[in-house]
């Protein structure tokens, strides 16, 4: 996230140097920051990063309708570490994006009216023989992180939060 936090920065370091008072919202930083960094550059990425850093909290992002939704951070402690192990970022953007579609694709080939954002765990089990083997790593994570992703969104927006479940 440190290029999106580089953008973000380098925004508001632009805006502030305007003579005149305009009003801009953090939320169309966020999209600024995304489009400089993803769509001109061409490069593969989503916005989480670009509208995290820009709107200052803990978001739900609806990637289909780009609206943010904030929630309650207030989750105590938390320890962030670095690896140290390199990996190769836009490879793996854009591999989770093409692999994840393309098992959805297979799935969706066979069974028309499957709707990713009303599957359930059964849908990966029903499904992952339609799944082509190099997706199937993707089709696990397509199906399990949307309902960890729900499951966590739920919990900070209606409480009560358990911290070893976030």
């Amino acid at each position: 996230s440190s290029s999106s936090a580089l953008v973000v920065a380098w925004l508001r370091f632009l805006l502030s140097t305007q003579k005149q008072d305009i009003k801009i919202t953090d939320e169309q930083i966020g999209k600024w920051a995304y489009e400089a960094e993803s769509s001109f550059f061409n490069q593969p990425g989503g916005i989480m990063d670009q509208y995290t850093i820009s709107q200052k909290g803990l978001l739900y992002i609806n990637t289909l309708s780009n609206k943010t939704e904030r929630l309650n951070a207030n989750i105590g402690n938390l320890v962030i570490a670095e690896s140290g192990i390199a990996k190769k970022t836009l490879t793996v953007l854009k591999n989770a994006r093409a692999y994840g579609q393309a098992s959805i694709a297979a799935v969706k080939e066979k069974v028309p009216e499957f709707d990713i954002h009303k599957a359930d765990e059964s849908d990966y089990k029903d499904y992952l023989t339609i799944v082509p083997k190099i997706y199937q790593d993707h089709w696990y994570a397509t199906i399990f992180n949307h309902l960890l992703t729900q499951k966590a969104r739920k919990m900070l927006r209606e409480g009560p939060i358990d911290i070893y479940q976030i």
